[in-house]
């Protein structure tokens, strides 16, 4: 275990007391190695300023930021998540520390082998720490246990500053934040009750103020103490007695712990001898609790989404507890009057786990025994509605569960019977409105059925047409020409559930055309008579064939799109995934005319996506610290109060006007810099919640629509790839790229890592080279992307190679020389820019290159750049598509016909037929993905091939 400790803080309008608390910290208490966080939790007043001057004088300070007040619990979560080590010590924004006792303090932990380690006093003072009167202190015992933390208020978790490891928080589940100002207590019961050893070190205090409006006296004037912990203790009823548990939540619901503790105490269910000797927690002091069975339950089953909703999570369930053998509880829902369903309620909140849509990867991977460790023990949420490939090996089983009971299937057969005498082959739509008409709950148009039912109508034996729809009447006059048949014409009236005649009758036909509804999809599931099914697919207008059992049972809008492009690459497989958002991020300091390019390209794609951007100066500290050396500086010159000064802010601020919910900006408050470019890069994913495609997008690195799509693609097709590395273009003038590799801008060590697959909690290590990390299972923290990276060839070979802008315009250069220290960067590369023979040195124009790069123009490669100047000579334009976009004012023009035919006929290429027997080396593959690019974009046209062979003839 690493012994270095991260310190967290919580602060909320604590100007005047949070200076001393760091204070306290940092003398004698912080080591090498060590870090504070701080999360300001939505001050409003001096707290951020303070803040700003602590950063200065302390570095390694780390500060995040709550736009809202949320809380104690919040802020701490926060903390903790972003936390780099293992063992972590809470103190409060207004209290002290001795000098010299957390060394102490961890070297006890580590000895005594707690996951807790806690001062033996917290002494009380007001407003200055001399104000400490001899006797007004707590004094904890050398062990607490559970049982204790249920008969005094004086536990180390009433304080709430003390040491403990990062595992023993997230056993617990972290801060309870629903408990407002009694978190702290609720952490230190939730640890208790989780197996947590927590122990005091004898001969040491650190010093608690009061007297003053705290966030727990605050709380305490609004909030009944007595209940919040109540519900802290809901997971762990049951090893309460149950006369206790009848007191706490009955008569003494209100004062059990906040007035009568110390004379009432809570006692503990009595000692039982079968219980597993595996599962016994210390903490909980002198008690055995009974055994209880693993269990899983789905308490919002019933409640979360509409009847197709509840078919998937049942089914999930009743699988999932199959497969592992567990006791399985409920709530109420329509299956138990529809199917006979009649599982135990449940009977004990239990911790949640979210389907794969949120938090959980493997869990559509758990239906398959043995595959993964399974959950026990806890309330399943979601929809489960994953590819129905996962379901198909349990199918039959699938189907069993949702037999309608002897009394509702009599009912349905009639109708089913009437139906069938109408016609031989029964032809089933289901036309949904009502609460459908947004996203990928589009609206069919009827026309498309009806489109559909020209082509097979004539081929069918004695077609007969029974429409569903949550809008019959407003559906059914658009094919009055069918004579179409309706379940209250069948005359089925089922009032408890009057949605399930339609359902089942669509499982009775012989041919279905659903809506993009899991209502009429799962009825397919069920249909096992049925020859053909179709749904909508929106990109083509029209119905497309489906396997209920090999399909996804909604096409979501991203899915849509991602088939489209599947089919345009010629692929026949199935899409892996149902959604894959993408978050790009870019930090900025005077990024024009370059960051007018990017909002052209993300505004086309056919996913959710957003785009984090961090503007500001930041200092040359962590990863960029060895530009000081050579002479890099920040001078007044490159930024007006910490921000751009050649119109970046202005277009950001009128860009996130146009796109206020696909964009973020990230800004330090005026006159303040950034600590580092690693705190600018980790500011946005606080704010990412969901798992996630995470793409760093420099300024001045171009991507294409396309790009982005296969790219996204490729991680969607191969779910445990986790990053991509990328060869790019690597710009040195308008019309000179680097055409060489394993060299400078391409070390394919460290060039170019720039997409990971995101999850939340994870955070930036460095920026230089970037570096994502994830914490493990083993409390220790792993670089993302060395788990299972797409590598250079994989990504070129799809066509994903970058154009990266770097030495373009002489403000680059200049911006480089005052920054980084480049010394005569205008200079040198002003000379390269003068070269008219090419290929050459790079080393011979550039000082800071020492290696055998080679510079030539594009022209030769073959290469259209993205960035040119515009006719004028002085602004710059973008090549998106077949259109051209002015940088200036982004005005959009089509480019020219005569500019297209001039740059093709200006370059002719003759390739020897020798290169293609002898095309295997690392260069061929180059010209191979040059020759894939040229015939995707015309130039091919000017490609001439030699015939001969390698014999010479």
């Amino acid at each position: 275990m690493k012994t270095n400790i991260s310190f967290i803080m919580p602060a909320y309008n604590c100007a005047d007391t949070i200076e001393e608390s760091v204070d306290s910290i940092m003398n004698g208490n912080f080591i090498a190695g060590d870090e504070l966080i701080i999360v300001n939790d939505g001050s409003t007043d001096n707290t951020e300023k303070v803040l700003e001057k602590l950063r200065r004088n302390y570095p390694s300070i780390k500060a995040f930021h709550h736009p809202q007040n949320r809380g104690g619990a919040p802020a701490r979560n926060t903390a903790v998540r972003n936390a780099t080590h293992s063992l972590i010590f809470c103190l409060d924004s207004d209290n002290i520390l001795v000098p010299g006792s957390i060394p102490k303090l961890k070297e006890f932990m580590l000895t005594s082998g707690a996951d807790v380690a806690v001062f033996k006093e917290k002494r009380f003072f007001n407003e200055r720490i001399e104000n400490y009167a001899e006797g007004n202190k707590w004094e904890f015992k050398d062990i607490t246990t559970w049982a204790d933390a249920l008969k005094t208020h004086m536990i180390p978790g009433a304080s709430g500053n003390y040491l403990f490891t990062k595992q023993s928080w997230m056993r617990a589940g972290g801060y309870p934040e629903f408990a407002g100002g009694y978190d702290t207590h609720g952490f230190g019961l939730r640890q208790l009750a989780t197996g947590t050893k927590m122990m005091s070190m004898p001969n040491s205090c650190y010093y608690h103020r009061q007297g003053w409006e705290s966030y727990y006296i605050r709380y305490s004037k609004e909030h009944k103490i007595s209940l919040k912990i109540a519900q802290v203790l809901l997971p762990f009823k049951y090893l309460i007695s149950e006369k206790d548990i009848n007191y706490i939540w009955g008569e003494g619901k209100e004062i059990w712990y906040s007035e009568v503790l110390e004379s009432r105490p809570i006692s503990l269910i009595e000692s039982n001898p079968c219980y597993p000797s595996e599962l016994f927690y210390p903490s909980w002091g002198d008690i055995t609790p009974p055994a209880l069975p693993a269990v899983i339950t789905m308490s919002t089953l019933g409640t979360n989404g509409r009847f197709a909703n509840q078919i998937f999570q049942y089914a999930f369930l009743r699988i999932y507890a199959k497969e592992h053998q567990l006791k399985l509880q409920t709530s109420e829902w329509i299956g138990q009057y529809l199917f006979g369903h009649q599982e135990p309620v449940v009977s004990r909140e239990l911790p949640q786990v979210k389907d794969p849509y949120s938090e959980i990867d493997d869990l559509a991977k758990s239906l398959k025994e043995n595959s993964t460790t399974p959950y026990t023990n806890v309330d399943f949420w979601g929809y489960f509605q994953y590819h129905t490939s996962c379901y198909a090996p349990h199918k039959d089983y699938f189907c069993s569960l949702f037999q309608p009971v002897p009394g509702v299937t009599t009912k349905l057969q009639l109708a089913v019977q009437s139906l069938h005498a109408k016609g031989k082959t029964v032809v089933g739509l289901h036309l949904r409105r009502g609460d459908y008409g947004y996203n990928e709950f589009f609206l069919t148009p009827n026309e498309w059925y009806k489109k559909w039912l020209q082509e097979i109508w004539e081929n069918l034996e004695q077609p007969v047409l029974f429409i569903a729809s949550d809008e019959i009447d407003k559906v059914i006059g658009d094919f009055r020409e069918y004579n179409p048949i309706t379940s209250k014409d069948l005359g089925i009236e089922l009032p408890e559930a009057p949605f399930y005649p339609d359902f089942y009758l669509l499982s009775q036909c012989d041919i279905v055309a659903i809506s993009n509804s899991s209502f009429s999809f799962a009825a397919c599931m069920l249909n096992e008579e049925g020859k053909l099914f179709v749904r909508p697919h929106l990109f083509q207008e029209k119905l497309i064939p489906f396997d209920p059992w090999n399909d996804y049972p909604i096409l979501r809008e991203s899915l849509i799109a991602q088939h489209s492009l599947a089919e345009a690459r010629g692929a026949n497989t199935v899409l892996s995934s149902p959604s894959l958002p993408v978050n790009f991020f870019t930090i900025v300091l005077n990024g024009e005319p370059f960051i007018r390019y990017h909002i052209q390209v993300f505004k086309q794609l056919p996913f959710k996506w957003h785009w984090h951007i961090v503007e500001g100066v930041a200092e040359l500290k962590h990863d960029t610290a060895w530009s000081l050396s050579l002479g890099g500086k920040v001078t007044n010159e490159i930024h007006r109060n910490g921000r751009s000064n050649d119109g970046t802010t202005e277009y950001l601020d009128k860009l996130k006007q146009e796109y206020p919910d696909n964009i973020t900006i990230y800004r330090k408050p005026e006159g303040i810099f950034w600590d580092g470019k690693r705190e600018m890069v980790n500011a946005p994913l606080g704010r990412i919640n969901e798992e996630c495609l995470l793409w760093q997008v420099d300024v001045d690195e171009l991507w294409t629509t396309q790009q982005i799509c296969t790219t996204r693609q490729m991680f969607i097709d191969n779910p445990t790839k986790t990053a991509a590395w990328y060869w790019c273009w690597y710009f040195v003038g308008e019309n000179l790229v680097i055409s060489t590799r394993n060299c400078y801008a391409h070390n394919p060590n460290q060039e170019w890592l720039r997409t990971w697959r995101f999850k939340p909690c994870m955070k930036w290590q460095k920026h230089e080279p970037p570096c994502l990390e994830e914490l493990g299972g083993d409390g220790e923290w792993h670089d993302v992307a060395a788990v299972n990276p797409f590598r250079h060839e994989e990504t070129e070979q799809q066509g994903l190679v970058f154009q990266h802008f770097a030495y373009v315009m002489i403000k680059q250069l200049q911006f480089k020389e005052i920054y980084y220290g480049y010394k005569d960067a205008v200079l040198q590369w002003s000379q390269l820019q003068k070269q008219t023979q090419f290929p050459v040195l790079l080393r011979q124009y550039v000082g800071w290159v020492h290696d055998e790069t080679m510079v030539n123009t594009a022209t030769s490669m073959g290469l259209l750049p993205i960035l040119s100047k515009a006719a004028d000579g002085i602004n710059w334009r973008f090549k998106i598509g077949s259109q051209e976009v002015l940088a200036k004012d982004s005005e959009i023009i089509a480019i020219s016909e005569q500019s297209k035919a001039q740059i093709k006929d200006s370059i002719k290429v003759i390739v020897d037929g020798v290169f293609f027997q002898l095309n295997h080396t690392g260069i061929a593959r180059l010209w191979n993905s040059l020759l894939e690019e040229w015939v995707i974009s015309g130039f091919a046209k000017q490609v001439l091939v030699s015939r001969s062979r390698r014999d010479g003839s």
